[in-house]
């Protein structure tokens, strides 16, 4: 299989009413705020922010291209570890997990 780009995902469940209102989103929000600078420096990094109000879904996923990929996988991601433990102290999320994506435009 062949791809050019290699995304990783946060994610976790949250907890509120609806997304306009929810105390649980609002602190991932600032979270993705203040981290947007670190995972901006990568080289070709594109960012999606995806949230679904019916499931309760957050999704963070940041994609680089493959060249970019290996050195950040052997860094660790960064700065993934900082992103996840500071969403584990938001009150309300929940299920908080990572996943590795390749993608390739068809």
């Amino acid at each position: 299989m062949v791809f050019e780009h290699v995304s990783r995902e946060w994610r976790c469940k949250w907890d509120g009413e609806d997304k306009s209102n929810s105390a649980t989103l609002e602190g991932i929000a600032k979270l993705v705020d203040e981290s947007l600078p670190a995972i901006k420096e990568l080289d070709g990094v594109t960012v999606e922010r995806k949230v679904c109000g019916a499931c309760k879904d957050f999704k963070l996923i940041v994609t680089v291209p493959l060249a970019t990929f290996g050195p950040w996988e052997e860094a660790g991601h960064p700065p993934e570890s900082d992103f996840l433990e500071k969403l584990k102290g938001i009150e309300g999320a929940s299920m908080i997990e990572t996943q590795t994506i390749t993608s390739a435009m068809l």
